[in-house]
């Protein structure tokens, strides 16, 4: 068995601070077998996609303090049926562009719809389309030899997803969570017996392009076995590559604490579908602009929208506030989130974050606390009923930030920064 020994860390540094962009990708081939054993085609399925910044280490380097990650979100909490994710120790190698690793699943995600996929993928790779190319077997066949599928019973079959490099900030270790619409065809588990195979190549007209050795490939999570669910420590590796996996190519990385189970967690569910509405115009309603425009409240990325306090005549007005806006394609919502990234410039301050309700024509609190002074994540639940929030006709959000002094502070001219304003919605 060969072993694995050049891995790749692609460290953020003590200084790195969360990115976090969301998106979609398309997928742009693939048939997936029915819980009925009929196949259905899946083609020109759209995702939603979360793309979160994290760190891969080298396999047995020491230990070091990561940057604070924050876990944003794409959609509710489903069912878990299969985790393998420990930040502890993410790891990746730079020689490969596949893996192919044994799951089983928790007997209840047996013919339930896969609604969020969790995966790592570390790239190099800084211009272009990519696919990230998938196949799914039930089971594992000893005994055909090298270059022959040790593989069968296929239910995700040449299932491949495009992304641009773009979505990702920039070379590194990423993250990424695709949602499954609820409508249409379903990727669903026969049994609790699962072999993934995922494979990233150069997306071109015919869809499947050159193996991006050296560029992009799977990220890995030691330090123990699947937090729900199993695996064994190994992974088969196409080593050709020539999207055949068979029994001779088995691998893995020398035993614990890098086990040989990629980054991986499947989730079942029907808690409905999920938007990210960015902002389209915001104003100071209080205070003054200090740099930044409205695609700084779009991600987390370190591009602030800043504002400085003002002047008002009455003492108990907040002088910073910041009111955005945004627009609603549906109105039939079942919740309202409003997610937030923000920090501000000296202690002695208060946050307090507001939504606009049509229906009472009045702003609702979600939140009030002491204003952070390092950028802080926060994702806030609007009180049902949640199409309140939606103005009838135009589709309007809106959404206010204010802050005020409630105590002595380092500086009169105090500020702050805002990394992120969106509302998440929820629909049937």
């Amino acid at each position: 068995m060969r072993l694995i020994t050049l891995l790749l860390a692609c460290s953020l540094g003590a200084a790195a601070t969360a990115q976090i962009v969301h998106g979609t990708a398309e997928v742009v081939s693939g048939q997936v077998r029915q819980a009925n054993g009929t196949w259905a085609d899946v083609t020109g399925t759209v995702l939603q996609v979360q793309i979160e910044r994290i760190e891969a280490r080298k396999v047995n380097e020491p230990r070091r303090p990561g940057p604070v990650l924050e876990n944003g979100t794409v959609n509710p909490a489903f069912t878990v049926i299969y985790q393998n994710d420990r930040p502890s120790n993410y790891f990746a190698n730079p020689g490969i562009c596949s893996a192919l690793d044994d799951w089983t699943i928790l007997p209840a995600g047996i013919g339930q719809p896969w609604r969020r996929l969790t995966f790592g993928v570390s790239t190099q790779r800084t211009s272009g389309d990519v696919l990230w190319h998938l196949n799914a077997w039930e089971t594992y066949v000893a005994g055909r030899g090298a270059g022959v599928s040790a593989f069968d019973r296929v239910f995700v079959n040449n299932f491949g997803v495009r992304f641009n490099t773009s979505q990702f900030p920039a070379p590194g270790d990423y993250k990424v969570t695709v949602v499954w619409p609820t409508s249409g065809p379903q990727i669903v588990a026969p049994s609790t017996s699962v072999f993934f195979g995922q494979t990233w190549r150069e997306f071109n007209i015919f869809g499947q392009g050159a193996f991006l050795l050296g560029e992009m490939g799977p990220v890995f999570s030691g330090d123990g076995d699947p937090q729900i669910g199993a695996s064994t420590d190994l992974f088969w590796l196409d080593n050709e590559p020539n999207m055949v996996f068979d029994e001779t190519e088995a691998d893995f990385f020398n035993g614990p604490p890098n086990q040989a189970n990629v980054l991986f967690v499947i989730e079942t569910g029907s808690a409905g579908q999920q938007d990210v509405i960015k902002p389209i115009s915001f104003r100071w309603f209080r205070g003054r602009a200090n740099g930044g425009t409205v695609g700084s409240l779009h991600n987390v990325d370190q591009n602030y929208l800043r504002g400085l306090r003002g002047i008002t005549a009455n003492p108990a007005e907040a002088p910073l506030q910041l009111e955005a806006e945004g627009f609603s394609s549906f109105t039939n919502l079942t919740e309202m989130k409003l997610d937030l990234m923000t920090s501000v410039t000296t202690p002695g301050l208060r946050q307090r974050a507001e939504i606009f309700n049509f229906s009472t024509n009045q702003w609702v609190q979600l939140d009030d606390r002491v204003a952070p002074q390092t950028d802080t994540r926060v994702t806030l639940t609007a009180p049902a009923p949640a199409t309140s929030y939606v103005e009838p006709g135009s589709g309007t959000v809106r959404a206010r930030i204010q802050y005020r002094q409630v105590a002595p502070v380092n500086s009169p001219n105090w500020g702050a920064r805002i990394d992120l304003t969106n509302w998440v919605t929820t629909r049937p």
